[in-house]
């Protein structure tokens, strides 16, 4: 089904793991695996039996990902031009149209892949089991939990590179690392260790690309098994979306999340297995359950025509 990524669903853990995979290319990112994870992302927050995903490269890499490949195009220019932003699916076997290529219609496709991980139902893992540069270390600061290997390479090059921020960075990083540390990491282009960097890029430092996979799979078990899929994915959106809100605007919407959990059979699960001593059976669906009042917050539709 996918030419790029191996898509993986253990129907016991609750966990689907999704993996970037051209390791004759370092897990370099092209418009198809940038199609692929997009897709691949939207499946896991849908479906039913997954309850956590976690976002890892092939070890067969060596890196979880060198960032965009534009290997065998003329120019940076025209390696632009053949990615999502410039309409269709871009997939070798698409028979879609695509749209003119401009500065009001082109879209970057590390930022779709991102608004993908923004919007999922499901919590995103990523264990960084290698080298990390450009969309390949972006991407990852869309994810909930950044789990690295502690000698990785890592770095935001892009200005060295004659381009600029791409998959949302210039919004979450500075939220990650705050504004001062996220300028100077993106102003040199510096690449560096990742037990070099700032405190917030990532949580957890670990020796070994397997004991990276191994944390982020017991993180992901943790979830899983104790959390309500419901609870989880409406305080995810909360803490992600509610940045930029007042804190009356925040108030309310908790207030609306608190009180319709509170209802809900899920939060009797919790307090019934709490007072039993027991692990809780929560039922609702994050995806199939989730209430009336998401989104709350003001939606564009990035692969629009309109100009912005």
């Amino acid at each position: 089904m996918f030419k790029t990524i191996v898509y993986e669903e253990d129907k016991h853990t609750k966990i689907c793991t999704i993996t970037l995979s051209r390791p004759k290319n370092r897990n370099a990112w092209n418009n198809i695996m940038q199609n692929e994870i997009i897709h691949a992302i939207r499946k896991a927050s849908r479906s039913s039996t997954v309850r956590v995903i976690i976002l890892t490269g092939d070890p067969a890499g060596r890196a979880f990902c060198a960032g965009a490949d534009l290997g065998g195009k003329e120019s940076v220019a025209e390696g632009f031009r053949g990615t999502l932003g410039s309409g269709g699916d871009n997939n070798e076997n698409s028979k879609l149209p695509t749209r003119p290529t401009g500065l009001s219609t082109w879209r970057d496709g590390g930022g779709l892949a991102a608004l993908a991980v923004l919007d999922s139902t499901k919590p995103v893992i990523c264990a960084i089991n290698g080298a990390a540069v450009g969309v390949g270390l972006t991407l990852p600061c869309a994810c909930d939990i950044r789990i690295v290997e502690r000698n990785a390479k890592v770095g935001f090059a892009f200005v060295r590179r004659g381009l600029a921020c791409e998959s949302v960075s210039s919004l979450l990083l500075p939220r990650l690392v705050g504004m001062g540390p996220a300028m100077e990491l993106v102003l040199t282009g510096r690449v560096f260790r990742a037990k070099d960097a700032p405190h917030g890029l990532f949580q957890h430092l670990e020796d070994g690309e397997e004991s990276v996979l191994k944390k982020a799979q017991d993180l992901a078990c943790e979830i899983a098994g104790n959390t309500s899929g419901m609870s989880v994915a409406l305080s995810r959106l909360m803490l992600i979306r509610n940045q930029v809100m007042t804190p009356e605007q925040a108030h309310l919407i908790e207030s609306k999340a608190l009180f319709h959990m509170s209802q809900s059979e899920d939060a009797a699960e919790g307090v019934a297995s709490f007072l039993q001593k027991r692990a809780p059976q929560f039922k609702l669906d994050s995806y199939k359950d989730l209430p009336e009042f998401v989104p709350w917050w003001w939606q564009i539709d990035p692969e629009s025509r309109a100009k912005l």
